[in-house]
C-alpha cells in the first residue's frame, strides 16, 4: 500500500482556561494495527483553532502521509498491513497526541475525543472508526 494517506480530525474540549492565545499541540503519528501487521503514518499540515477558556472546544485537522525516513520498516513497524484489513473490524488506530511540551499539561479530555479519520488508498477511502489517543 505505497498509495496511501489519510485525514484525521480531532475535536477536544478544554477542562482547564489556557493562559495563551496561541500554543504548540504535539501532533504525531497514527499507527493501524490488526494482529500481527500494521502499518504509520506521519501527520503533516496541521490546521488548528486554540481557544483558551474552559469548556470551549479545540479543532484540529492533521494530514498523514507515509513517512519510512521518520519511521523505517522494522519489527515495530512492519508495513505488513493491505487494503483489504482496512474494512476489518478489529482494525485499531492509535493516534499519538500530547499536550505536554505546551506546558498545558491535563488540559484537554482526551478520553470524550470526537475523531473522524479517514484513509485512502488511491481513489477509495475508507472511514476508521475504533481510534484512540495515546498522549
Amino acid at each position: 500500500m505505497e498509495n496511501i494517506s489519510g485525514i484525521i480530525e480531532i475535536n477536544l474540549k478544554l477542562l482547564k482556561d489556557l493562559l495563551v492565545n496561541d500554543f504548540p499541540l504535539n501532533v504525531g503519528s497514527l499507527q493501524l494495527t490488526l494482529g500481527d501487521k500494521n502499518y504509520i503514518l506521519d501527520s503533516y499540515a496541521t490546521d488548528y483553532k486554540n481557544p483558551v477558556k474552559k469548556g470551549r472546544v479545540l479543532n484540529f485537522c492533521s494530514e498523514l502521509c507515509i513517512d519510512k525516513e521518520t519511521f523505517p520498516k522494522s519489527k515495530e513497524y512492519n508495513y505488513l498491513l493491505e487494503e483489504s484489513d482496512l474494512l476489518n473490524p478489529d482494525l485499531k488506530a492509535l493516534f499519538y497526541c500530547s499536550d505536554c511540551d505546551a506546558g498545558i499539561n491535563d488540559a484537554f479530555d482526551y478520553d470524550n475525543a470526537e475523531i473522524n479519520l479517514e484513509i485512502s488508498v488511491g481513489d477509495k477511502t475508507y472511514k476508521i472508526k475504533n481510534i484512540q489517543i495515546e498522549v
